[in-house]
């Protein structure tokens, strides 16, 4: 049977979430038709905040995670960079932050696959582990707000062949509230993940950690039904700004901004002509997040790129900071979207997001930017498998406005 790993290519886990990393990436391996097999780093003692493990140890690390079909982290935050002299060949990867470095040095020797979204040791919601996992188990998904609902749609998994359940797609249970506590952010870590979010959510029950699934409209009360009769999650994707008007459809490339920027000028920087490039941070401020895209512009990684997705860039600001008069983050994604003339959404809850939407890494997705604001992402082709995986050489679609 195929094998997912489990491992901790950067930060280490805090030893209290060791019992949800193992909750966690059991549903992830499941999604995707594997067993799971954990690193010893995992419960290796922890060096402490902001410190992480022997490059040495992580490396070995990986290369046992290159024996397996697919490797998730358990955590970003930072290290990878120290890995890539002597990176193996790894299979498709699970994971956003650092893990971009992993991600585009798959992507520059040749291979496809992986998943940006969750990491088991970190918090995240109910809507980051259904698309994570129904991303791994090959289904179609689509998000927007073109049409009253956003699902998921049920379908045979391209690895064990057989329909994945509702409860693999991590779907909370009526009959059990409080099964999904552990892994669901607390208020605090809203707080520092994104204050935005946090404010329109509601302080009591974020205190507990509950679920926090967006309760239907009566008019959705009935949840769709996909095509091998599964019940499909909707989520509400709220917030969300179309720059510019167009569709583009290619392989995605997710990354975190910062991290993508810093492998300029190595080997290890991605062609991404072709592709929808997915980009997101948290805490830059915008003339930071402007800096970075002048440095990949600068670096030819803009090149051909079809269309453009931005993260909402959530920023922590300390008290007593005044307020600032300059551009905003979606002004700065705004001018982006312009310059380089490509049909552009800013503000997907993507990444360093309190509850993220999954995208795949080099699977098919389509963006469609409408002039009514309406926009909509589907993930047409497959994200991740036990077989590594190779860029589509469907045509890519760019009909944009000038």
């Amino acid at each position: 049977m195929p094998t997912a790993y489990l491992c901790v290519p950067a930060y280490p886990i805090l030893p209290e979430r060791r019992g949800q990393a193992h909750q966690a990436a059991q549903r992830l391996a499941a999604a995707a038709g594997c067993t799971l097999v954990e690193s010893p780093l995992l419960d290796r003692a922890f060096p402490g905040q902001g410190a992480w493990l022997p490059a040495e140890d992580r490396l070995a690390d990986l290369r046992e995670a290159a024996g397996h079909d697919l490797m998730i982290a358990a955590r970003g935050g930072y290290g990878c960079l120290h890995l890539l002299d002597d990176l193996p060949r790894l299979p498709p990867v699970v994971g956003f932050s650092d893990l971009t470095i992993l991600h585009a040095a798959r992507w520059a020797a040749g291979e496809r696959g992986g998943v940006y979204g969750m990491m088991p040791a970190a918090a995240y919601g109910p809507r980051a582990m259904a698309t994570a996992c129904a991303l791994l188990a090959g289904q179609y998904a689509e998000y927007g707000n073109s049409a009253s609902k956003r699902e998921i749609l049920g379908a045979v998994s391209p690895v064990r062949g057989d329909p994945v359940s509702a409860e693999v797609l991590g779907e909370a249970s009526p009959s059990s509230p409080g099964e999904d506590r552990v892994e669901s952010p607390t208020q605090a870590e809203l707080a520092r993940q994104n204050p935005a979010e946090l404010a329109r959510q509601n302080p009591a029950e974020l205190a507990l950690g509950a679920p926090r699934q967006t309760q239907p409209s009566p008019a959705q009360s009935s949840p769709a039904q996909g095509e091998q009769g599964l019940a499909s999650p909707r989520f509400d994707v709220s917030g969300v700004r179309v720059l510019r008007l167009g569709r583009a459809a290619g392989p995605a490339f997710p990354a975190c901004l910062r991290v993508l920027a810093g492998l300029c000028g190595t080997k290890f920087q991605p062609d991404l002509s072709g592709c929808v490039l997915c980009l997101e941070d948290i805490d830059e401020k915008p003339y930071q997040i402007d800096r970075d895209l002048e440095q990949l512009h600068r670096a030819g990684v803009f090149r051909g790129i079809v269309g453009l997705v931005f993260g909402g860039f959530p920023l922590a600001v300390p008290p007593g900071i005044p307020a600032q008069s300059g551009p905003t983050h979606a002004d700065i994604a705004q001018r982006w979207a312009d310059r380089l003339g490509v049909p552009s959404v800013f503000g997907l809850h993507f990444g360093h997001d309190c509850d993220p939407l999954a995208l795949p890494v080099g699977g098919w997705i389509e963006l469609t930017a409408e002039a009514s604001g309406h926009w909509r992402i589907t993930v047409t082709g497959q994200a991740a498998a036990v077989t590594t995986l190779r860029v589509p050489e469907a045509p890519s679609i760019k009909e944009s406005s000038r």
